[in-house]
C-alpha cells in the first residue's frame, strides 16, 4: 500500500505531508518509513538541514545490523521520488532529491545518473558530464551514462569525445539507434569508411529504415561509389514512395496557389526524383565549388569601428553629467516550467536553467549620440561621442540568453567591420528600431515596447524630432498608427544605417531581444485588444498555416489539415488579417497549433490555459514561443519532425536549418494532440 504522504508530494503539499508524517510518527514511533517521508517533505519544502536532522536521527536509532537494509530503503524512496520529479519536469526538485542521495551514500552510481540528468535540464551541461563520469566510474556497464554523454559530445560538436562516449555504450548496449548516431557522429567528423561500417550494421538490424539508406547513399557518393549510392537512395524511397511524390506536387500546389516558391525549392523536387535515377549528377550540382565573390575594398569615406566599449550604459551615464539616465524597472526573473512532448528526451534547446534574468530597463540620453544597424539588421550598435560602443544597447545575433558570456560586447563583430559613413541630423531623435525588426516577433515583443519604455520616462514624445525606425509592412504602419506617431517623424535605417544626433534617445530593451518580461504582453493587449470589451471564453481550434511563408512549411500539410479538420480545427492564414483581427481571432483560441513561426507572436493575445503545440524541423528548434506560454500561462507541447530521406540529403535540400520545411505525418502528430488531450 503506497505511503500517504505520497499523494500531497505529487500535489506539491509538502507542508502537509509534513504534518501528516508527524502525526503518524507520533503513533507508529518505532516505522521508519514516516521518518523518511517526512525528510523527504522537509527536503522539497526547501529545509534541507532538517530532512538531513530527520533521517540521521531515525538512523541513528537502528540496531548497527539494521542500518544497511533500512538505509536501501530510503534510497530507493529518494530514487522513485527523484524519478517522479524528472518525470514532471521538475528538474530542480530532482537535484535536490539526488543531491540528498548522495549526501546518504557517495558511492551510489544511480544518484549520480540521476543527477546529471537533472542538471542536464538545467543548461548545466559540464556539471551533467562529470556526473555521468562519476557514475561510469563506480558502474562501468552503465550503458546509459554514456549515451547521454555522447548526446553532449554531438550536440557541442565535440567529435572525439563524442564517438567514443558512443563506441562505449554501443559495446554494453548495440542497439541500432545508438549504431545511427555514431553514424552521423563519425560522418560529421569526416570519416566516412567508420561510419559507412557503422550504417551496414544498423540496416543488417533494420532493414526497413528508409533514412539510413539515403545516409549511406550520401557516404557512398562521398566515397565515388556511385551505383552502390543509386541503389541506396532507391531504396530510402522504396518503402516511403510517397515521400518524393508528396514534395513534388506540395511544390506544383504552391505555385498553383501563387505562393512563394523559391528556386532552391523547385530544385529540390527535381533532386529527390533524380537521387533515384542520377545519383552522379545530383553529386556533381550539390558539390560544385561555390567560386568566391571579390569583396569590394573600403570605400575612403568608410568609418572605422569604435575605440572601446561600455558593458553597461548605466556606469557610462554615471560619469557624464551631460547624460541623463532614467532608471524604470528593476532587473527581474523569468521562471520556466519545462514544456511537454513525446520525445524521448527534451530537446537541448529547451535545456535552460529554470529562472532567467532579465537586466534593468531604462532611457537614456547620449549626447552627440551613434546608431547604426546592419544592412542585415543581425548587429547593432549605440555609440558616444567618445567614440565608445555601449555594450547593452548594442545587440547582435545569434540571440542567447540573457547575460551568456559570448555577448559580452568584448566579442561584438562591430570590432572588425567597417561601418558605413555618419550621416549628421538635427535635433532630438529617438533610436527605437531593434534587430530584425521587419519580423513580426522582433517587431511587436522587442520594438514597440521601446514606445512604452520611452512613454513612462517622461520623454514628450511632441518633443522628439525624428524617430529612427522603418514602417515598411502593413503591421508596422498599423500598430504605428495606434500610438499615434506620425509616419512624417521616421527615419528608416535601411536609408540611414548610421547617423549622428544632436540628442540621441535611446530606450533600453524591454529585457533582452527575444526576451521579455510579462508586462510587454499586458501593454501589447491594452494597445492592440484594449479592455472596454471582456474577453469571451476561448472555444476556437486553430491551426495556423504557412502555406504563404517562404521557409518552415509542412510539406505534408495537406494529410495534417484533413486530421485536424475532422477534430475542428480552422484553418488561418494570419497574412491575410490585420494586427487587430489576429489579436481578436488568437483571444478566443483554445487550442493553437501551428510550425514555428511569426504568427505565434499572437500567442501574446491568447488567454491562460489556452493548449499550443509548435511544431519544428529536426535541425531547428528555437524555444521563444515556449518563453511567451510560461509567461502567458499557455499550457505548451512541441512535436519535432523527421528527416524522411536521412540526415544528409536534408542538409542539402535545406543547406540552412532555420529555413528547412517541415515533414511530419498525422500518424506522428497524434500521440502529442492525445498528450495534450485535444483527441
Amino acid at each position: 500500500m503506497a505511503h500517504p504522504a505520497i499523494a500531497y508530494l505529487s500535489q506539491g503539499q509538502y507542508e502537509t505531508g509534513a504534518q501528516w508524517c508527524e502525526q503518524a510518527i507520533a503513533v507508529e514511533p518505532e516505522a521508519l518509513i514516516h521518518y523518511w517521508y517526512l525528510g523527504l517533505c522537509r527536503l522539497l519544502a526547501g529545509d534541507g538541514d532538517e530532512a538531513q536532522a530527520v533521517w540521521w536521527t531515525a538512523i541513528a536509532s537502528l540496531d548497527p545490523e539494521a542500518i544497511a537494509s533500512e538505509l536501501q530503503t530510503l534510497m530507493q524512496i529518494l530514487w522513485t521520488a527523484g524519478a517522479t520529479q524528472l518525470a514532471q519536469g521538475q528538474a530542480q526538485a530532482a537535484e535536490l532529491i539526488y543531491r540528498q542521495a548522495l549526501e546518504l551514500d557517495a558511492d551510489q552510481p544511480w544518484s549520480y545518473l540521476q543527477l546529471g540528468h537533472a542538471v542536464c535540464l538545467q543548461g548545466q551541461l559540464d556539471e551533467a558530464i562529470a556526473c555521468w563520469q562519476r557514475a561510469t566510474e563506480l558502474q562501468p556497464e552503465l550503458a546509459e551514462a554514456y549515451r547521454e554523454q555522447a548526446a553532449i559530445w554531438h550536440r557541442l560538436a565535440q567529435w572525439e569525445p563524442a564517438i567514443a562516449a558512443y563506441q562505449q555504450a554501443i559495446a554494453i548496449d548495440p542497439t541500432p539507434e545508438l549504431r545511427y548516431q555514431l553514424a552521423l557522429c563519425l560522418a560529421q567528423a569526416t570519416q566516412w569508411g567508420a561510419a559507412l561500417e557503422q550504417l551496414q550494421q544498423v540496416l543488417a538490424a533494420q532493414p526497413e529504415w528508409g533514412a539510413a539508406y539515403g545516409d549511406r547513399g550520401w557516404l557512398h557518393l562521398e566515397l565515388n561509389q556511385w551505383t552502390q549510392a543509386t541503389q541506396d537512395f532507391r531504396a530510402a524511397l522504396q518503402g516511403q514512395a510517397d515521400v518524393a511524390e508528396t514534395y513534388r506536387n506540395w511544390v506544383a500546389q504552391l505555385q498553383a496557389a501563387g505562393c512563394p516558391v523559391p528556386d532552391r525549392l523547385r530544385q529540390n523536387a527535381a533532386d529527390l526524383q533524380d537521387l533515384c535515377t542520377a545519383a552522379t549528377s545530383v553529386w556533381q550540382r550539390w558539390v560544385t565549388p561555390v567560386v568566391p565573390q571579390p569583396v569590394n575594398a573600403a570605400s575612403s569615406d568608410a568609418i572605422a569601428p569604435p575605440t572601446s566599449y561600455h558593458l553597461e550604459t548605466r556606469t557610462w551615464a554615471q560619469a557624464e553629467s551631460a547624460a541623463p539616465y532614467f532608471p524604470l524597472d528593476a532587473a527581474s526573473e523569468i521562471t520556466l516550467n519545462p514544456p511537454k512532448t513525446c520525445d524521448r528526451a527534451l530537446h537541448f534547446s529547451f535545456r535552460l536553467a529554470p529562472q532567467i534574468p532579465l537586466p534593468e530597463t531604462f532611457v537614456v540620453t547620449v549626447p552627440q549620440g551613434r546608431c547604426w544597424l546592419s544592412a542585415d539588421q543581425a548587429a547593432s550598435g549605440i555609440i558616444t561621442a567618445a567614440n565608445e560602443l555601449l555594450g547593452d544597447l548594442s545587440p547582435e545575433f545569434p540571440l542567447l540568453t540573457p547575460g551568456h558570456p559570448d555577448k559580452h560586447p568584448a566579442h561584438h563583430s562591430i570590432w572588425g567591420r567597417s561601418l558605413p559613413p555618419i550621416q549628421p541630423i538635427e535635433g532630438r531623435v529617438a533610436a527605437i528600431t531593434g534587430l530584425t525588426s521587419d519580423m513580426y516577433f522582433h517587431w511587436m515583443f522587442d520594438v514597440l515596447p521601446r514606445f512604452e519604455l520611452l512613454r513612462r520616462s517622461g520623454i514628450d514624445f511632441e518633443s522628439i524630432d525624428s524617430f529612427w525606425i522603418g514602417a515598411q509592412s502593413p503591421f508596422q504602419q498599423e500598430t504605428l498608427q495606434r500610438l499615434g506617431i506620425p509616419t512624417s517623424k521616421l527615419l528608416d535605417p535601411a536609408q540611414l544605417p548610421h547617423l549622428q544626433a544632436q540628442q540621441l534617445i535611446v530606450p533600453s530593451y524591454p529585457g533582452s531581444p527575444a526576451w521579455m518580461p510579462k508586462w510587454v504582453f499586458v501593454w501589447l493587449q491594452q494597445l492592440i485588444l484594449g479592455t472596454d470589451q471582456p474577453l469571451s471564453k476561448p472555444s476556437d481550434r486553430l491551426y495556423i498555416t504557412r502555406q504563404q511563408a517562404s521557409n518552415r512549411r509542412m510539406i505534408n500539410e495537406a494529410e495534417i489539415v484533413i486530421g485536424l479538420e475532422a477534430i475542428g480545427f480552422q484553418v488561418v492564414a494570419l497574412e491575410t488579417l490585420t494586427v487587430v483581427e489576429q489579436a481578436r481571432l488568437l483571444s478566443t483560441a483554445s487550442v493553437v497549433i501551428s510550425a514555428h513561426g511569426g504568427g505565434l507572436t499572437n500567442l501574446a493575445f491568447c488567454q491562460p490555459g489556452t493548449k499550443v503545440i509548435e511544431i519544428f524541423s529536426p535541425d531547428f528548434v528555437y524555444p521563444c514561443y515556449w518563453v511567451v506560454s510560461n509567461l502567458l500561462q499557455l499550457d505548451y507541447y512541441y512535436v519535432t519532425g523527421t528527416r524522411p530521406t536521412g540526415y544528409f540529403l536534408q542538409q542539402q535540400l535545406y543547406p540552412n536549418p532555420r529555413t528547412a520545411d517541415i515533414w511530419l505525418s498525422w500518424a506522428q502528430l497524434q500521440p502529442t494532440l492525445q498528450l495534450a488531450n485535444v483527441i
